[in-house]
């Protein structure tokens, strides 16, 4: 019976399928399908599935099983390259079509690279890893994206923290997501209905923090507002003031904020008493305040008053399993503001996982919006992300590993090559394919180079050039 069909809609399946006549004469193999082999459409048309499998490219005859048994058969297939010694595994299914009569009409067989496989696994469970952890209200600010246990158990704690109102210190490196922290904090609070108000301690001088922090009365100074202003610890009562770089606040502000904790009264400049106010302080800083308290930069009464609960957020480099949720997140993002579809390689999510980040979350967000916004098309993978995006002085130690020294006498072209070869392959796990992609070569031509140099690659993975240790013992 004749096959009939849209190839192209085959062709771009991700999953390797040949389709054979009822005596097991091949009529069509997919493009994927063809990637993973040394031969040509042409070469499949006139090979007959008999003749593979005592050829001995495969171990295993499915279609024959699937022929006798007029059922779909499954098995893991051990598969050798006839024209050198490699080989490698596959998840095979045959699959026989029937015609009115009940007659094998075809034997429809996909293929399924299992190296493949299991990066594609490992991507989609990091996907499946990524948690959002929303309050009833105020979505925005209290969405907390993470993957990592570390990250887990910080907002375990911070969730217990948050059923009461006692004072919070943040401490984290710039960029580690302290003020996202707070956000989830007062989400997860009974104040969750008023408003969190956010004073960044830095980006104000010392006479106009005081002002916006404590309010002033009408006439207090030159340049006033003529009815006053109300302060923004004021403009936090039934809530949370939240003070970023608290370590930055004037000694002088130090003293009148802890005046403020003490009495739950604010006093507003050129006021004559105070106002009661009920609010929750949580601070935040960069620096050692232990430090700052030695060099006299900061109170130690005032350290005692909010270092209640102290909680630590890690640097990125050290809660890894974040990485790929936040990335993605960040792609999602650009996607809205730019309007460019994109999406990353396994290759290109490695790249990223090894990069030490120094600059933490706030360093990955601006990164992947500079990777969407140079990226040339509208559409499609980023494969793999040059070096030179991580900037001139980045370490990166991570990313690529040294190959150990060749015994073979390679010249220097050829020596570069190993080693770009070897770099692929740490990148990509040691997956061939991804290896492949990443060098812009066939994975027929890496099969090649891999025997030529004498790499071997096991499954931890690890690589070596020449004899493995064992081979040697």
């Amino acid at each position: 019976m004749p096959f009939s069909f849209d190839k192209s809609l085959l062709d771009n399946v991700d999953v390797g399928i040949v389709v054979y006549d009822k005596d097991g004469w091949v009529q069509f193999v997919n493009a994927t399908h063809l990637k993973f082999s040394y031969y040509t459409y042409e070469d499949f048309q006139r090979f007959n599935t008999y003749d593979i499998y005592h050829s001995k490219v495969s171990n295993i005859c499915l279609f024959d099983k699937a022929v006798k048994t007029k059922r779909p058969a499954t098995a893991i297939q051990h598969t050798y390259h006839g024209r050198d010694d490699s080989s490698y595994d596959k998840l095979v299914t045959a699959i026989p079509i029937l015609d009115e009569f009940g007659n094998i009409a075809n034997v429809v067989s996909t293929f399924v690279d299992l190296n493949d496989f299991h990066a594609k696994y490992s991507a989609a469970q990091q996907e499946s890893n990524i948690t959002y952890d929303m309050s009833p209200s105020k979505k925005y600010q209290a969405q907390v994206i993470y993957g990592s246990g570390e990250m887990q158990r910080l907002l375990d704690t911070a969730k217990v923290i948050a059923a009461t109102d006692v004072p919070v210190l943040i401490t984290g490196e710039s960029g580690t997501g302290k003020e996202v922290l707070a956000n989830f904090i007062h989400n997860n609070s009974s104040r969750w209905e008023s408003d969190m108000v956010v004073v960044d301690c830095a980006s104000l001088p010392e006479h106009l923090l005081e002002a916006e922090l404590f309010g002033y009365e009408k006439g207090a100074f030159t340049g006033a507002n003529a009815s006053g202003k109300r302060g923004l610890i004021e403009i936090a009562d039934g809530g949370t003031l939240f003070l970023d770089e608290i370590n930055s606040m004037p000694l002088a502000l130090q003293g009148k904020l802890l005046r403020v904790l003490e009495t739950q009264q604010v006093k507003r400049i050129g006021a004559l008493k105070g106002k009661n106010i009920d609010f929750r302080i949580i601070a935040a800083t960069n620096a050692d305040l232990t430090t700052c308290i030695q060099d006299g930069a900061f109170r130690v009464d005032l350290y005692y008053r909010l270092n209640v609960m102290p909680l630590t957020i890690p640097p990125l480099r050290e809660r890894t399993g974040d990485i790929i949720p936040l990335c993605k997140h960040f792609l999602s993002r650009a996607f809205k503001r730019y309007g460019k579809t994109k999406t990353l390689s396994p290759t290109a999510y490695q790249t990223l996982e090894h990069y030490d980040w120094p600059g933490n979350v706030r360093e990955l967000k601006n990164f992947i919006e500079r990777l969407v916004i140079t990226s040339s098309d509208f559409s499609g993978e980023i494969h793999t992300i040059p070096p030179e995006m991580f900037g001139a002085d980045a370490n990166l130690s991570r990313l690529d590993r040294k190959p150990k020294a060749s015994s073979l006498s390679l010249s220097q072209s050829e020596e570069k090559e190993l080693n770009d070869i070897v770099s692929a392959l740490y990148r990509s796990g040691g997956n061939r394919s991804l290896a492949a992609e990443q060098l812009g070569v066939s994975r027929r031509t890496l099969q090649y180079k891999l025997k030529k140099y004498r790499i071997k690659v096991n499954m931890e993975p690890q690589v070596y050039i020449g004899e493995t240790p064992a081979a040697k013992e």
